[in-house]
This record gives C-alpha cells, structure tokens and sequence, in this order.
C-alpha cells in the first residue's frame, strides 16, 4: 500500500481493489477532472494532492505552499456536506458517471469566500467570473484527500499526449534553447508578429494550445490554423496541447501555467499583452509585472509589448516600437488585435474586417468551416 501511494497513476483493477468494500463515491465536473489530471501527471508539480486547509491558508497568506514551494491558487476539490466520508478509506471519482480515479480521504473544511475572493482575485465585485463562481457556490465543503488517476482516464487528444512524451523525452536537444507561446484563439496576425520575434532569438518554438471547460474557439479548430501554418509557410513550430481550468485569476493564473511549461520541460516562456486577463480587472502589463516583481527564474520569462498594426498598410509592430509607420512613413491609426474581436467579425461575417487580422490561408479555411466556431 505505501508503494502505491507514491504511484499517482493507478489501472482500474488497482482502484477497485482499493475501494471494493466502499459503495460511495464522489462526482466531479470537468475543472476538477482537469486538476485531477494535471496532479497525477506531474503538470502541477510540486503539488501531490488537492489543496487541504493549511495550503489554502498558506497561498492566500504569502502565495506558497511552503517555505521553498511558490503557488498561488488554491487546487480545490469539493465535497458534499450530507456524504458520508470515513478517514483514511478510499472512494472512486466520477467524472460523467464514469470511474476517472479515487480519493483516500482525510478531512472536509470550509472555505471563508471573503478573503479566498480578496486574496486570489484582488477584488470582491461580483462582475468578477471568478468572485462570483466563489458567491454562486451553493456548497462550502471541500476535501483534504490524496488523489489517484486512472489510467485509461488519461485525455486521448493526440497534442496532451506530446507534452506527456516530452515530460519523459530523453531528447534533450529539442527542448535546448525553446519557448513557449500560450494560446486559446486562433492563430492570427499579432500572434504572427510575435513567432517571428521569438524565430530569432529561439530554436525550438512550442505552441501550446490552452483547453478549458469553456473553449473560445473549438481546440481543433486552433490546430488547423498553426498546421496550416506549418504547411504553408514551412514553418517547424511544435504544436502540443495542454488542459486547465478558467481560474480567472490574471497574474497568478500565469505563473500556475508558467509552471505547467517548466514542469514540461520547456526553458522559456512568453507571457506577452493582458495575460490570463480578465475583462479590465487587471493592467494590460499586470502578468508580465507579476514575474519581475517575484522574481520567476525557471522558466525564463520572455515579455513583448502588445503588437499593432497599421491600418494603412496592413505591417505590425510591438506597441513600444511606433511613433509612425516606418513602412507607409505615415502618421495613421494602428490597431490591436483581438482574439475575441476576430470571433465577432467572423460570426457577424466582416470578411473585409477579417482580412486584415488574418491571413489568407487561415481566414480562407475558417471561411469554409465555421461549423468549428
């Protein structure tokens, strides 16, 4: 038993054997499915389990889980105040009433939403999704436990499955000198401005497309536009996919999926305009001040100004690099692109709007298959 409990990654046969005399189990939604997954595959690494009360505690207070352990969400697991829990035995996780792993519970504790909101959020308006998501729960019961995952529970998507490849990768040649660029939208022009920067200064460049329980775009829709790329500009940028929920927590939502890179083996990351924003309720700068300010070595952090283009001439610089164009050599209007803005044309087909966010390739393929929107 004590073998199987440093054993994160559990067959079916061993969590039945485990639980077989226990008729209870938990049900999870999709986020906890995703920290599950992320815990028992090291992507969380140093945290083991799901946040027990001390941790809690200790990230609202200083943002760690310990003295040499930097953290800065909470990964909660809730509970049900009438369910029946022994210490120390174990219960199956449900997750679409389907066995994804098992718990060795230890102890339920509640949460106060006030300060979890305060500490996490940096605010108690209840415009925030994060705030109100706290507000809206209808149950304050979360569970200390040691968690398992089952094997066969593993995400099949064929991009997760490269970044567990490289978790194991010998090869450390492809991993030298490489960068990760975060994405959940669409491949579009700014993006494009800042792969050619990052072209210049690293080998290996990662695109790491984010899924989450509420998707802007269709995942596969994200991976045809960066294969296209490739194709089509024969470029060689490593497309890998990882899961995480919407913490809604701006600057310490950035540092978690920091980790996630570094975990994965990824040298640098890039964190670049309004990173893990929320609507306004942080700076467009606040993520990138966040790693300054805490002095994030591994990864190296990797910051670009927000990138703009001249609506004259269609070319793109980074923000701090424009008083006029220096391609037209006009005074003219620039314009930041956003994913969700490029979202809105699209569904309201602006294709002359579209265009100059675009490029041919990829707005020509979305034009043919908004069914992925």
């Amino acid at each position: 038993m004590k073998k199987n409990r440093q054993k994160k990654i559990l067959s079916l046969r061993e969590i039945k054997s485990f639980t077989k005399l226990n008729q209870n189990y938990l049900d999870i939604d999709k986020d906890e499915f995703i920290n599950l997954v992320n815990i028992c595959t090291g992507l969380y690494n140093p945290v083991k389990n799901f946040s027990n009360l001390k941790d809690v505690n200790s990230i609202l207070k200083e943002s760690r889980i310990s003295r040499k352990i930097k953290w800065t969400i909470p990964i909660l697991l809730s509970g049900k105040k009438n369910f029946i829990f022994e210490k120390n035995k174990f219960y199956q996780l449900k997750y679409q009433s389907k066995t994804v792993g098992c718990i060795k519970f230890k102890n339920f504790f509640k949460i106060n939403k006030k300060n979890f909101s305060k500490k996490i959020f940096n605010t108690l308006s209840d415009l925030h999704p994060g705030v109100k998501k706290i507000y809206d729960a209808k149950k304050n019961f979360f569970i200390d436990c040691e968690c398992f995952l089952l094997y066969k529970a593993i995400p099949k998507d064929k991009y997760f499955k490269k970044v567990l490849a490289l978790k194991k990768s010998k090869k450390k040649s492809l991993l030298k000198n490489s960068v990760a660029f975060s994405t959940r939208n669409i491949c579009h022009k700014g993006h494009e401005h800042i792969h050619k920067y990052l072209e210049k200064k690293f080998q290996n460049l990662f695109i790491v497309v984010i899924q989450t329980s509420q998707n802007k775009y269709n995942p596969k829709l994200i991976y045809k536009t960066y294969e296209l790329l490739n194709n089509y500009k024969k470029k060689k940028y490593k497309i890998i996919s990882i899961f995480l929920p919407l913490f809604f927590a701006g600057p310490k939502e950035a540092f978690i999926q920091s980790q996630i890179i570094k975990n994965i083996g990824i040298k640098s990351f890039l964190v670049g305009r309004d990173h893990a924003g929320v609507k306004n309720f942080y700076g467009k700068y606040s993520s990138q001040e966040f790693f300054s300010k805490h002095n994030i070595k591994k990864p190296k952090i990797v910051k670009v100004k927000e990138p703009l283009i001249c609506l004259n001439c269609l070319n793109l610089k980074f923000s701090d690099q424009i008083k006029k164009c220096n391609f037209c050599k006009k005074n003219t209007r620039f314009s930041g692109i956003d994913g969700k803005h490029v979202k809105n044309l699209i569904k309201s087909n602006q294709e002359k709007k579209i265009k100059i966010f675009l490029n041919s390739k990829i707005f020509n393929f979305i034009k043919k298959n908004k069914s992925l929107i």
